[in-house]
């Protein structure tokens, strides 16, 4: 909390749109990963360099590119640029603070919320801003670090399975979102479960142990519950059809 603390203190009389990453500092290498497909074919290959990202530009379909690592604010800046994705927006991304939020410009479609899995271990929730950018025939996913909840999208993809292949990029924009959101679901069904585990137990007997368990899992479903509001408000205004970006899905 000190380090994350410190850094915010950093961009005190910073220019607006000044990319610095806000939250836990990270060691990791960062990566990014490319996915392009048609109905027909697909592929799957690592992107060393930002300026490789150029040469795929051409590749026809749909492209998903992931990026995991926004404390390389460095490699933040170079994404943004090619995709012309404005810096106060990319200033939004790299703060792991960042309210759920959704926005449109220019045909470009950008949505900032909270990746969410449940630790059944130490049973807390392990929690990690993505933020999520369609423009035509691409989508590029900001996230924390690795590990995510999309195994099913790539399956999908790669296998051929469902509508993916055959739709559009607002398509697999829908889908990584919908299993951001279906996870919300799956995680509060955890904390529920464990709760009521504890609660028959403490009914056995009252330990003082049990009785702090049960508090931290109630803790940790009032902050899930604070970060699904904002979600939901944001699937609520794709489901209108409002915006002319993301249109395709719902018809």
């Amino acid at each position: 909390m000190a380090r994350m603390i410190k850094t915010q203190a950093k961009t005190i009389g910073m220019a607006p749109g000044s990319i610095i990453h806000i939250g836990k500092v990270r060691d990791e290498k960062s990566d990014m990963q490319l996915f392009d497909y048609t109905q027909e074919q697909f592929c799957q290959r690592d992107i060393a360099e930002s300026e490789n990202i150029k040469a795929c530009m051409e590749i026809s379909g749909v492209k998903w590119l992931n990026i995991n690592g926004l404390h390389d604010t460095e490699l933040v800046g170079q994404v943004g640029a090619i995709f012309d994705i404005h810096n106060l927006l990319l200033e939004d991304m790299v703060n792991t603070s960042q309210r759920p939020k959704m926005e449109e410009h220019d045909q470009r479609l950008y949505v900032i919320l909270k990746m969410i899995r449940f630790d059944d271990e130490k049973m807390q929730i392990v929690s990690e801003q993505i933020s999520l950018f369609l423009h035509k025939d691409w989508v590029v996913t900001f996230q924390e670090y690795k590990g995510d909840v999309f195994d099913l999208v790539r399956q999908r993809i790669e296998n051929s399975k469902g509508k993916i292949r055959s739709n559009k990029a607002d398509y697999l924009f829908y889908a990584l979102l919908d299993c951001i959101i279906d996870n919300y679901f799956i995680v509060l069904e955890k904390i529920g479960d464990h709760i009521e585990l504890l609660q028959e137990k403490v009914e056995i007997n009252s330990d003082r142990d049990t009785l702090n368990q049960i508090h931290r899992l109630k803790r940790e479903m009032l902050y899930l519950r604070k970060n699904i509001w904002p979600v939901r408000e944001i699937a609520v205004n794709l489901m209108r059809n409002e915006n002319k970006v993301f249109r395709g899905v719902f018809n």
